[in-house]
């Protein structure tokens, strides 16, 4: 059988497919088979759709070709960790945002450069940033960067000044109106293992992008230097989704992180909202509801009780503005003077308080009528009612001033709410009530 020697130009290759322009028959080879061998028609059909896939499913860009030759951390004994900072104007159109699966470097006229090279442990990351140079030769922290590739590297032997890809493990969420990061790490040798893999690069504008290091923690001074390698990037329209659980308690209800849904029951839920690339971000929310379990109370006199007795509490004025009574934290709470109150009650985590509860009963020193019986308002300008809090047969209403005279005294049948005046200077006066073997005694003061 005679010898098939397949040979093809790599270099003009590569130029045409970043561009998008190359056809079958611009396809430089050279097939030596038996005449009409069938052989000959699939291995340039396998090498027609190998590079053809790669370059029409998805976009390639790329930064200028040639230019200046550099020793790369492929293969260098020296150099452990490499980051670039690439503008969207150092490739030759600008790229869409999309999704990177694809890097593509170029090779130079080393012997080492154009044949076949093993790499144990290589490392590759990228990230989109603001930023255009490095901040005082410091990293970016690995927090801010995306593994992209981690793991054994083959390199396949190319002709001199050709391009070679590396299809990523992860793909890399690119946007196109901030710069890309660049960080490649040589974690391990393997064998074969060269001391000088080369690469081309170019000379930009800018300074301080590009830093290196002789480990991972050590940083050398290589900011200043305007040389970045040849880069290629294959972007896809795609989106990369993402997703993260959150754990959060809640107090009666709880607004996922889109304000799409607002929950009021402990449980797992999720939530979408988007991404930094503008993708879905998919949240699953882990929720604990809680709440005050009760927030009654009941009224004893001059007495006000909370019916919780899990919470803490703090009682409030309601008639200023629910200031703080300094001191009354029990469950319990007895007024000193007339007016409205309420409790404030913690439990597990969350704050809730009370209705307002009305005292007007402690201008009354005495009271066999029950505890409907009232007296209001009191203070009074003047006018003021008395409820008996029952209809009486009859009623002797009688009023004093505080030396014991007698001021006025009136006479009631068949009634409830007895309505009365005091044209009097102000100042404390008695009303005293009489109802058969009834009586109450109230202190009234006249504004």
């Amino acid at each position: 059988m005679a010898l098939i020697n397949i040979t093809y130009d790599f270099d003009k290759m590569n130029k045409q497919l970043k561009t998008k322009k190359m056809k079958d028959s611009q396809l430089s080879r050279k097939v030596n088979v038996f005449p009409g061998s069938i052989l000959s028609i699939i291995i340039y059909a396998l090498l027609i759709t190998a590079f053809s896939n790669k370059a029409f499913c998805q976009g390639s860009y790329f930064t200028p070709a040639g230019g200046g030759s550099t020793n790369w951390m492929f293969g260098s004994t020296t150099t452990t960790k490499l980051q670039l900072i690439f503008f969207q104007s150092d490739f030759t159109s600008l790229p869409p945002s999309g999704q990177i699966d694809t890097l593509w470097f170029q090779r130079t006229t080393s012997t080492v450069s154009t044949s076949l090279q093993n790499f144990a442990d290589f490392e590759i990351r990228l990230a989109n940033t603001s930023a255009t140079s490095f901040n005082g030769l410091n990293f970016f922290p690995d927090a801010s960067l995306t593994l992209v590739y981690d793991g054994p590297l083959t390199i396949p032997a190319g002709p001199a000044d050709s391009w070679f890809f590396i299809v990523l493990q992860t793909p890399f969420q690119y946007s196109n109106s901030e710069t890309l990061v660049l960080d490649t790490r040589l974690m391990a040798t393997g064998s074969p293992h060269s001391t000088s893999f080369s690469i081309r690069w170019q000379s930009v504008p800018g300074v301080d992008r590009r830093i290196v290091s002789t480990s991972n923690t050590a940083s050398v001074a290589d900011g200043s230097a305007p040389n970045l390698y040849n880069l290629g990037i294959s972007v896809s329209s795609g989106c990369i989704s993402t997703s993260s659980v959150l754990t959060v308690s809640a107090c009666d209800s709880y607004t996922s992180p889109s304000s799409n849904h607002s929950w009021v029951t402990s449980g797992t839920y999720t939530d979408t909202i988007p991404n930094a690339a503008g993708c879905d971000s998919v949240i699953t929310v882990n929720l604990t509801v809680n709440s005050v379990s009760d927030i009654t109370t009941v009224l004893n006199g001059a007495s006000i009780s909370a019916n919780n007795t899990s919470a803490s509490y703090q009682w409030l004025d309601c008639d200023n503005n629910n200031a703080i009574i300094s001191g009354e934290t029990g469950q319990t709470f007895t007024a000193t003077a007339n007016g409205n109150y309420a409790v404030q009650l913690t439990e597990n985590g969350c704050v809730d308080t009370s209705a307002c509860v009305a005292i007007t009963n402690l201008s009354i020193w005495e009271n066999a009528f029950g505890s409907e019986f009232k007296v209001f308002p009191n203070p009074t300008n003047g006018t003021f009612s008395i409820d008996l809090g029952e209809v009486c047969e009859s009623a002797e209403v009688s009023i004093t001033d505080f030396s014991g005279k007698l001021i006025d005294s009136r006479s009631f049948t068949q009634t409830q709410v007895l309505n009365l005046g005091i044209d009097q200077p102000a100042g404390i006066y008695m009303v005293t009530i009489l109802s058969d073997d009834k009586q109450a005694v109230v202190r009234l003061i006249r504004e």
